[in-house]
């Protein structure tokens, strides 16, 4: 028995929507649906019942549901004693994030650290990518997340994930089942809002149709501005898709896959101290990020 099945199952229970819990739990719908299928499988009974969008527990899903969610609290009761009875004493960590990171993967990573430290005192910074690096070295943060790969000698870095890019725009108010708007029609509509920070944004550029005039474009350096502009009617953008994830659940922003979009991707770094020892939060923290995203890019 895999506890991510059980962690998927438990979460689906709740919010009846396999997509959500991929968004909740920062994978694909598609692992969520292999987790599901497995811990089915392994059971040999159904959980769930697909309801157009939704998935509703059958029966033997309700009936197991109350087991998972005991077997899934003696595993953190476990996970915080053994943290608790390990930890000599409290350590001050200063993680510094980009904006995208600080809405994304770090709520999670902070729950995660909490839980196998909770003696652990966190202080969260968000700044430009492009200033991460210079909040380590000079010793204002001991690690962080960001979209820029340091120049720094000094400086470390990990490849965390891949996120592709999307064309997001307002919301048009059709229904589910009908056709997504043109983006002919919406780049010629609206203004394009510009992330300057972000390392992908020369590639998008480059491959603008010929009918984009720069005249058009707006630059703003705050993802969470750039998504309440595009909800509000104002312009369309071109962002990660992990970081409108629950705008687009919740209707207030469109995600349009355009071709000339395609293989551009957002990365995610993890950057520390080369030749600095780790503090053991850090060590955690990495330890973390590689048991969800496994990868050999070290360097």
């Amino acid at each position: 028995m895999d506890f991510e099945w059980l962690k998927s199952f438990a979460i689906a229970a709740r919010t009846e929507n396999f997509r959500e819990v991929g968004r909740q739990r920062f994978i694909n719908q598609a692992t969520v649906s292999h987790h599901i299928a497995n811990l089915e499988m392994e059971l040999g009974v159904a959980l769930f019942a697909r309801r157009g969008r939704r998935a509703l527990l059958t029966d033997a899903g309700r009936e197991y549901l109350a087991y998972a969610e005991r077997l899934l609290a003696l595993s953190l009761e476990g996970q915080n004693r053994v943290a608790t009875a390990s930890a000599k004493k409290s350590e001050h960590v200063t993680l510094a994030a980009s904006p995208y990171a600080a809405e994304t993967v770090l709520p999670w990573l902070c729950r995660q650290l909490i839980r196998r430290i909770p003696q652990i005192d966190l202080e969260i910074t968000v700044n430009d990518p492009v200033k991460i690096g210079v909040e380590i070295i000079q010793g204002r943060a001991l690690a962080g997340l960001g979209h820029q790969i340091p120049s720094s000698p000094a400086l470390r870095h990990r490849c965390v994930f891949l996120d592709s890019v999307t064309l997001v725009v307002p919301p048009d108010g059709a229904d589910w089942d009908q056709s997504p708007p043109s983006w002919e029609a919406l780049i010629d509509h609206y203004r394009i809002i510009i992330q300057p920070s972000a390392a992908y944004w020369p590639i998008v550029q480059s491959r603008w149709p010929d009918r984009v005039q720069p005249q058009r474009f707006m630059v703003v350096d705050q993802l969470a501005v750039t998504k309440k502009l595009v909800a509000q009617g104002v312009g369309i953008s071109v962002l990660p898709e992990l970081s409108v994830s629950r705008e687009v659940w919740e209707g207030r922003v469109l995600s349009l896959d355009v071709p000339w979009l395609a293989g551009i991707q957002d990365a995610l770094y993890w950057i520390t101290p080369r030749d600095k020892e780790s503090a053991t939060a850090l060590r955690t923290a990495e330890q973390i990020l590689t048991e969800r995203w496994p990868t050999t890019d070290k360097e």
